[in-house]
């Protein structure tokens, strides 16, 4: 089985905020015509996929090696060890975090969990897979497939209290990622130019 590390590529070394990077267990990581201090965050991850950094820790989604084995994990500045804050998942695929709670995507829906830990809150179950998510002050976006090529993708929100879903647009070509910007959010689909929808 393949293993793989999660690498930080420390500050002082002409970038702001530091890159993050997965790379073989097998092969080190290697910064071209740099000084920059690369650090092993964690090794032998079995599927790292989604990865989000900040001040509390470094917060990433492993897919596992089965259909349903998939975890959240967290390595905090403080303890330097990797913990757990959801398993049993089947196929993560993103995560975003706010200043309490880290939100994730598995092909059941998405979800939000405590940074500090404890049960994982399902938010809106979907029938087909979230393939990214973004957060406002008060909401939850994301882009759902569609069922087929001819129904298209959906972009929806949902309070981070939970609640009633409110679907923004319908039948896009297929979204690769979300982004929200103060008022406008902001996606890439197949087959067209960047579009953008004014949150009302």
């Amino acid at each position: 089985m393949r293993g793989w590390l999660l690498v930080l590529v420390a500050l002082g070394c002409g970038a702001e905020k530091p890159p993050l990077v997965s790379a073989p267990v097998k092969k080190k990581p290697v910064v071209a015509q740099s000084t920059c201090t690369i650090k092993t965050v964690a090794a032998k991850e079995p599927n790292p996929g989604a990865i989000v950094a900040e001040a509390t820790g470094v917060y990433w989604l492993d897919r596992g090696n089965s259909s349903n084995d998939g975890q959240l994990r967290v390595i905090r500045p403080a303890t330097k060890e990797v913990a757990i804050l959801a398993q049993g998942l089947e196929r993560p695929r993103d995560l975003v975090t706010d200043d309490k709670n880290v939100y994730f995507s598995a092909k059941s829906g998405v979800y939000s969990v405590d940074k500090s830990g404890g049960e994982p809150k399902l938010l809106v179950k979907v029938d087909t897979e979230v393939r990214s998510l973004t957060l406002s002050e008060l909401s939850v976006y994301w882009a759902q497939a569609g069922k087929d090529a001819k129904e298209g993708d959906t972009l929806a929100k949902i309070s981070k209290l939970g609640g009633a879903v409110k679907v923004l647009v319908k039948g896009e070509p297929t979204v690769f990622a979300v982004m929200i910007n103060e008022d406008k959010l902001y996606w890439s689909a197949r087959g067209n130019e960047e579009k953008q929808f004014k949150n009302g």
